[in-house]
């Protein structure tokens, strides 16, 4: 009886890790509704489609990225395939930036939380055939997990130090979107900068870009700031 038992096992476990990587699926759906976007600059208001605790997109600048959250045994990686199921003719005309097709955003991460491991899986629940766009309702989602025995908390790891530790440093506030002249009245006048400091070969710009922060802790964001260029 022992042995009969010794080889269940020995079979079960070789089943297992034979194949190594798992496939999780899930069906999904989602309500679409129409909200409303506001511009700052011209104070127009247009309508766009949205949907129950959606995420805000930086690409498009819309409340329009669906993400879920899924347990995992450990840690690994994650790939994930989409497969529309039901959708719907949109009558939208789309703002400056162009929505990629639904099979192109998807964006899959594996993160820690609390000793704990998740899947993010995002993406906007758009297709785009170049020349409609559909709204897809209902969805199923084919995961595939390849489980590892290292994991990397961050993709991208913190600086050592700061673009701002060395030199005179001056705060300019950018409240609108445009193109801005800085003159050289504005770095003596208004920035109180001895005009025998100024070099243009020794200026520099940094900034963050402006926009709302990514919104799921799994999406890369810059770390310290980046140099803007002004040649």
């Amino acid at each position: 009886m022992p042995r009969c038992l010794l080889v269940l096992f020995v079979a079960f476990v070789s089943v297992f890790y034979a194949n190594g990587q798992r496939v999780i699926n899930i069906n999904d759906s989602i309500n679409w509704y129409n909200s409303q976007y506001s511009d700052w600059n011209s104070n127009e208001v247009t309508q766009y489609p949205s949907f129950n605790n959606a995420y805000f997109d930086r690409q498009s600048g819309l409340n329009l990225k669906y993400v879920k959250k899924i347990p995992l045994p450990g840690p690994g990686k994650v790939s994930c395939e989409l497969i529309p199921l039901n959708y719907s003719d949109l009558k939208w005309t789309q703002n400056s930036n162009p929505i990629s097709n639904v099979g192109e955003n998807i964006v899959t991460e594996v993160v820690e939380e609390r000793g704990k491991h998740y899947a993010f899986i995002a993406f906007i629940p758009i297709l785009n055939d170049g020349s409609k766009l559909k709204l897809v309702s209902d969805f199923h989602l084919k995961l595939s997990y390849q489980p590892s025995y290292t994991f990397n908390n961050r993709n991208t790891p913190f600086k050592s130090s700061s673009v701002l530790k060395d030199g005179d440093i001056y705060k300019v506030a950018v409240n609108k979107s445009g193109i801005f002249k800085i003159s050289y009245e504005f770095l003596t006048q208004t920035l109180d900068i001895p005009s025998g400091d100024i070099r243009v070969d020794n200026i520099i710009i940094y900034g963050n870009r402006g926009g709302l922060l990514p919104e799921p802790n799994f999406e890369s964001r810059v770390d310290d700031l980046e140099e803007i260029s002004y040649a």
